[in-house]
């Protein structure tokens, strides 16, 4: 369900015109794959519920905050390969539906936030699916950004947003407008927009943030994933609360 975005979040951050992003030659995460893993969807998610169990254990273990640092650091890297390269490339072409509730690739129809709800569930963030998803989209992001890794866009050209985020560096974001949600991927001068699209073929699908007609909207709010206290979550297996909208959010 893709539910209408809460105005009600404050008043949108000044978003003066940031410095030109670098146009680096490589970089720093690969750019979404375009075709999903030879593996089964739950072949996928074993393999990443061992490497999470592994590192957790190394978590657990550790005796210093820099040997934690180091660790967090690692958990990033390989929850971002978890969303980006297995995760989503699964659900490729699984239709939306405004109501869609799938939990299986392929299989039935879903919405868009319950996309992203699903697929961070599945690779190991403990959220509560349902009351998640059918939260409005800054709702949504902000149960797993801070508000200093929050940006909001009204009326901006999508090029100027496209390069805000960009300058924001390599990394997983949600990106949510009044009435969708989805993933943003940046890979150096890269910006994939990865959704469970109503326009088009209204199928799961990754395409140019720039392309997309879904991104064409006067209002968007961008958040940061895979932070510090998300990574924590995730390893120590610690549920991330949904602040359903009219709560007072994190």
């Amino acid at each position: 369900m893709c539910a209408l975005l809460g105005m009600a979040a404050g008043a949108c951050k000044a978003d003066a015109p940031a410095p030109a992003p670098p146009s680096p030659a490589e970089p720093a995460v690969a750019p979404i794959p375009t075709a999903a893993p030879k593996a089964t969807y739950d072949e996928s998610l074993a393999a990443i519920a061992g490497g999470r169990e592994g590192l957790s254990a190394e978590w657990n273990a550790a005796g210093d905050d820099t040997t934690r640092a180091g660790i967090i650091e690692r958990a990033r890297h390989a929850a971002h390969s978890a969303i980006v390269e297995q995760a989503i490339p699964h659900w490729f072409g699984t239709p939306w539906s405004y109501r869609g509730t799938s939990e299986t690739p392929g299989k039935g129809v879903i919405g868009c936030g319950y996309f992203v709800a699903t697929v961070l569930r599945d690779v190991g963030f403990p959220v509560e699916r349902e009351t998640l998803a059918q939260q409005p989209a800054e709702w949504i992001i902000k149960t797993f950004a801070g508000e200093d890794q929050i940006w909001r866009y009204r009326s901006r050209p999508t090029e100027v947003v496209l390069g805000q985020v960009r300058f924001h560096g390599d990394g997983l974001y949600l990106v949510g407008f009044d009435e969708h949600v989805g993933f943003l991927i940046v890979a150096g001068a890269d910006v994939s927009f990865c959704h469970a699209s109503y326009t088009g073929d209204a199928v799961v699908v990754c395409e140019p943030a720039k392309d997309s007609f879904a991104f064409q909207q006067d209002y968007r709010v961008v958040g940061r994933l895979l932070g510090d206290r998300m990574m924590e979550a995730w390893l120590a297996q610690t549920p991330m609360r949904t602040y359903p909208y009219g709560e007072m959010g994190i």
